[in-house]
């Protein structure tokens, strides 16, 4: 049986590499989980998280960024996830207002549930779908962000560093929207700071790199990361939204460039010229037929 599962992820990854298709791609997560599971009870395994996942550089895991909360705070983010902790990663949590849990996070102030949401976005992308309690951070995340709360750059530079490791390429089954719905806001209250700026820069780089441009979700989120960093003027280079033929593009390029040149050299008038000469031949030719077969 092992050689046949072999075979069979052989299989599998060569198609998905003649499809150009990603093992994260939004697309097929969920495909991918719901086939784990179904493998992982047929062989009588328990379907656990990936040991050892992390969150942020520094290695740590979810568990020790939600720690790092102010005193208080951590233990209500903590109620909340452990309420919906028999949920798998793909599932829709309740909303935040549907529990006691929730709303004892929704009665913070406006500074803690802005660091709540911050720690809940670093701890998801630490392993979006292995990782415990998946989906009661996607709605802490999505639901606090939504409420339009007030970040600092710091705040705001961890949200877009978490989201280059992340990916950023998606929208389903993430908080992604409501991050950069956020991030906009965070930039049109407060402008563009350099550290903002680079941070940017880098997930935008990030999202090329990884071909977020294509599916609609990744060209919507790639298009609000441009305009946050059109912001001051500080970028004009344009995403490639199809395939494009470069010996085409240069020969397209050259007919119009010699199109021009004529036009400025000989007029418009001068242009038609030939093409109302053959015409006017064509006509006498044609009168003279005419005449002879009379």
């Amino acid at each position: 049986m092992a050689n046949d599962l072999e075979q069979r992820r052989a299989q599998l990854a060569a198609r998905m590499r003649e499809l150009n298709v990603a093992p994260d791609d939004p697309r097929i997560v969920l495909l991918f989980a719901q086939a784990r599971q179904l493998i992982r009870g047929q062989l009588g395994l328990p379907d656990t998280p990936t040991a050892g996942a992390t969150s942020g550089e520094d290695g740590r895991t979810s568990a020790a960024v939600l720690a790092d909360l102010p005193a208080g705070v951590s233990e209500i983010a903590q109620a909340y996830i452990d309420e919906q902790s028999a949920l798998p990663w793909y599932a829709q949590a309740p909303a935040l207002s549907a529990s006691e849990a929730g709303r004892n996070v929704l009665a913070l102030s406006p500074s803690d549930r802005a660091c709540v949401a911050v720690a809940a976005y670093l701890a998801w992308t630490s392993n979006r779908y292995d990782v415990a309690h998946a989906a009661a951070l996607r709605r802490m995340v999505s639901d606090l962000l939504r409420a339009k709360l007030d970040f600092d750059d710091a705040q705001a530079v961890k949200l877009i560093k978490a989201a280059v490791r992340e990916g950023f390429s998606g929208s389903s089954y993430s908080p992604n929207s409501a991050v950069a719905g956020a991030l906009k806001r965070h930039v049109d209250t407060r402008g563009l700071s350099p550290d903002v700026r680079e941070a940017l820069s880098g997930l935008r780089a990030r999202m090329v790199h990884s071909r977020a441009d294509g599916n609609s979700q990744g060209r919507k989120l790639i298009a609000a990361v441009e305009a946050m960093l059109a912001k001051e003027g500080n970028f004009s280079i344009p995403v490639p939204r199809h395939r494009t033929n470069p010996v085409r593009d240069d020969e397209r390029r050259a007919g119009r460039a010699r199109s021009r040149r004529s036009r400025a050299v000989l007029g418009d008038d001068a242009r038609r010229r030939p093409f109302r000469r053959r015409y006017q031949h064509r006509q006498r030719s044609h009168a003279g037929r005419s005449r002879r077969r009379v």
